[in-house]
């Protein structure tokens, strides 16, 4: 994996990152948990997540699954077939959603193992939107919202952005071992341009960097008049699995996401994370 922000503009980096969210709508029903102070944009709807699940995701009770959904919109808003999943998969999803909180752990270790760990546990409950193995852009999602400053959003843009072109990469878990210490390790590496986001965590503004880096280059697959944001991947055919947040392309996309920290991390101090998706994610 390759090393694609050495020349990157940090001072614009917000500007970029929300010039390529595109298709974020503030009255989508999905949002309907946060009452009438719904979230403007892609990053204001992160920065309401984050600091939901900052609380502590067990003290959510019923409202968890709320805040499941917008989690959902926040990672596939830009694509009219995801969103149309969300409806399908939320009734089917509450109860093992509820019953997967009660077994989440309270900290997490800076380890591939314990990421993977945690990713396995997603899985036995088979909750709707995040079960298979095709869902890992999803699983780490929601992972991610849970220790932001551990664990960063996986998805195509970003496994692009750093070199990684398979277009099944962001369901690999192989691929997602190894770019686990390569996140942790950019995080390290750019500290002092990082700390200028203190509203993210180091992860997700790692997230939204490479996000835009990708979004510059030249992609021969996309139409001459793509819109530079909402795209992540490819557009979703009905599977959670195969997208990604809005990355640089055109409708159908998504985005993805953080400096070295302790490697005990409770949940609290994991969610100050503020990306979303970047562009969600």
């Amino acid at each position: 994996m390759k090393d694609a922000l050495r020349n990157f503009d940090w001072p614009s980096l917000h500007d970029a990152y929300d010039d390529r969210c595109r298709g974020f709508n503030k009255e989508s029903p999905h949002l309907a948990i946060f009452g009438s102070e719904r979230p403007g944009s892609d990053r204001d709807l992160y920065y309401r997540l984050v600091h939901e699940f900052s609380n502590g995701v067990k003290t959510l009770g019923q409202r968890a699954i709320g805040y499941y959904e917008a989690v959902l919109y926040w990672k596939l808003y830009s694509q009219p077939a995801g969103r149309s999943n969300i409806k399908k998969w939320l009734p089917q999803a509450r109860a093992p959603l509820l019953q997967l909180i009660e077994k989440l752990p309270t900290s997490l270790e800076r380890k591939p193992d314990k990421v993977l760990d945690l990713i396995d546990l997603i899985r036995e409950f088979r909750i709707l939107g995040m079960k298979g193995r095709t869902s890992l852009p999803v699983q780490s999602t929601f992972c991610h919202f849970l220790f932001p400053r551990v664990v960063p959003i996986f998805d195509k843009m970003v496994l692009q952005a750093v070199g990684i072109t398979d277009e099944r990469a962001n369901k690999n878990r192989s691929v997602l071992r190894e770019y686990l210490p390569f996140a942790w390790g950019l995080g390290s590496k750019y500290e002092k341009q990082i700390a200028a986001f203190p509203k993210e965590s180091p992860m997700r503004v790692l997230d939204m960097a490479l996000w835009v880096t990708r979004g510059n280059a030249p992609d021969s697959r996309l139409p001459p008049n793509a819109s530079p944001r909402p795209c992540a991947g490819r557009i979703m055919k009905g599977r959670l699995g195969s997208n990604q947040r809005p990355p640089p392309c055109g409708d159908g996309a998504l985005p993805l996401s953080y400096a070295p920290e302790p490697a005990d991390l409770t949940i609290a101090a994991q969610t100050g994370n503020a990306v979303k998706k970047a562009g969600r994610g």
